[in-house]
């Protein structure tokens, strides 16, 4: 596990924007949800303005999965995602500032009893997840529920790559980086617990396999997507 600290050169001016993006989340924190609700809204159906080529991506994907839905339909499903894509951006503010109460008056668990079974036999478990709008929510939600070792990609901005690995380490053990695979199977083999996304590219490797997406043969703009 890295052990990560504030320093010094964070305070260069080419981190100066993402310091502005932390401090942005960090002053939403104290919004209401609802209010942060109805502001991710409005911040998604802003970005789908300028993000013309993502919103063309998108298009396609849902054109090739759901071959039935008409062209309003599809639309209808961009612009909820793109909608649903701002609130998850404020929903990191919540995930990474909000006190655990707070957190918890929004939870709603169903099958903890299968982890409970699983601890009380001595098994390892594993989580597995997917980088969904819904990742910084779920990982500060499973930690309430069942702290555990995650399973994590570092970030190419340095300060970004603290903020992340901090908001993360709220109330789990530990973070360990994604090529750590002896890391990982020591977790399992303690009888502890492990958060896996099956969606992380190792590049074209003997050990790594890239499975494809719907059993479908995607075009170039969807494998963008996809990747």
């Amino acid at each position: 596990m890295d052990t990560y600290t504030l320093k010094f050169s964070f305070c260069h001016p080419k981190y100066w924007l993402a310091w502005l993006g932390v401090f942005t989340l960090f002053i939403s924190s104290f919004l209401p949800y609802g209010v942060l609700l109805y502001l991710g809204r409005l911040l998604g159906r802003g970005s789908s303005l300028f993000a013309k080529k993502r919103g063309h991506i998108a298009r396609q994907n849902i054109a090739l999965c759901f071959p039935n839905l008409s062209q309003k339909e599809i639309e209808r499903k961009v612009q909820a995602n793109f909608e649903n894509t701002g609130i998850a951006l404020l929903e990191m503010s919540m995930a990474w500032f909000w006190p655990s109460w707070r957190i918890r008056g929004l939870l709603k668990l169903r099958g903890v009893e299968h982890v409970e079974k699983a601890i009380i036999n001595g098994q390892g478990i594993i989580f597995l997840g997917a980088h969904f709008l819904t990742l910084e929510m779920g990982a500060r939600a499973l930690g309430l529920t069942k702290p555990c070792n995650a399973v994590y990609r570092k970030h190419s901005n340095a300060v970004l790559d603290y903020w992340f690995y901090w908001g993360r380490m709220r109330e789990h053990k530990a973070m360990l980086d994604r090529k750590n695979f002896k890391g990982m199977l020591r977790v399992l083999k303690n009888s502890d617990s492990l958060w896996y996304a099956p969606d992380h590219d190792y590049g074209k490797h003997k050990s790594s396999v890239f499975a494809p997406f719907l059993q479908l043969r995607m075009p170039i703009l969807l494998q963008e997507q996809v990747r």
